[in-house]
């Protein structure tokens, strides 16, 4: 099947340019600079999640919840959620640890490390594979304090959605969204499974995990979060999303964004507001 898509953008388009961005930290930082142009990510929540570059640990990214704040005339105004990074005074290894597990059980995971495979100075492809390492208590504290030379990725808390671990993967376009759920086949509290076997998803052995049908309900809400995010991108960026791979959680009825493994971006010149994405009668879920 060989799809085609043409965009129209307010009669006036020049598709320019085309870059893939294969980067798990990237997507982070656009979702905290539109912090400072007044859009925020809604219902699209992260777990804390810390991007290491050169070997060092580079920002703490956080998700600030939705409130009400006094305006100037003292009316009350409601402030959307956003993806904001933690002050670089907070960002230390003791603070990480602390946070990471609070409230959390002997031998359980508490935070995964993931990071692109590549040589020293490569750009990472839609074909370098994703790494991934479970770390618990002590793992964490080793990683934390003991590991030199971390690669460039992404420490990001564990979070606990269920009995056994499942990631969403959902590859989007504005007229095509398609979800995968894969299901580990191992209870997490199983403490004779080994830590990465009772934890891993889409990127272990395929024997370690199975896939599970997504309602066309969570589809439709996958799709629009993958919509919000390609609409941080053209105010931030000034590029238009054609296609996006990211990786999901639903926590209690909460959607936990996890990590970007592709986001296809056209650099076409876009008026602003012009730009629309078809409503969902026009869009292919499969």
């Amino acid at each position: 099947l060989k799809l085609q898509f043409l965009y129209f953008i307010g009669g006036h388009g020049n598709m320019g340019d085309t870059e893939a961005d294969h980067s798990l930290v990237n997507l982070f930082h656009v979702l905290s600079t539109s912090k400072a142009r007044g859009y925020g990510t809604g219902d699209i929540h992260i777990p804390d999640t810390v991007s290491y570059q050169h070997g060092s640990l580079r920002w703490w990214y956080h998700y600030d919840p939705p409130r009400h704040e006094k305006s100037e005339d003292g009316t009350s105004v409601r402030k959307p959620g956003q993806v904001v990074k933690k002050e670089k005074r907070d960002c230390t290894p003791h603070r990480i640890e602390a946070s990471f597990t609070r409230n959390t059980e002997q031998g359980q995971p508490v935070a995964t490390f993931l990071y692109k495979v590549g040589g020293f100075l490569e750009e990472t492809t839609e074909g370098s594979p994703t790494v991934v390492e479970f770390l618990d208590t002590r793992g964490l504290q080793a990683f934390l304090h003991q590991r030199d030379n971390k690669p460039d990725g992404i420490l990001q808390r564990f979070v606990k959605t269920g009995s056994s671990n499942s990631v969403t993967q959902v590859v989007w376009t504005p007229y095509l969204a398609k979800a995968v759920r894969n299901q580990n086949i191992y209870k997490l509290a199983n403490m004779r499974v080994p830590l990465y076997d009772k934890c891993v998803t889409h990127e272990g052995r395929s024997h370690l995990s199975r896939e599970v049908i997504c309602s066309n309900q969570v589809v439709e809400e996958l799709s629009s979060a993958c919509k919000i995010i390609s609409q941080h991108y053209q105010a931030t960026e000034h590029r238009v999303v054609t296609r996006l791979v990211l990786y999901f959680k639903f926590d209690n009825q909460k959607l936990l964004l996890l990590y970007p493994s592709s986001i296809i971006t056209s650099g076409m010149f876009v008026h602003k507001g012009l730009l629309s994405h078809p409503d969902s009668s026009k869009r292919v879920m499969l």
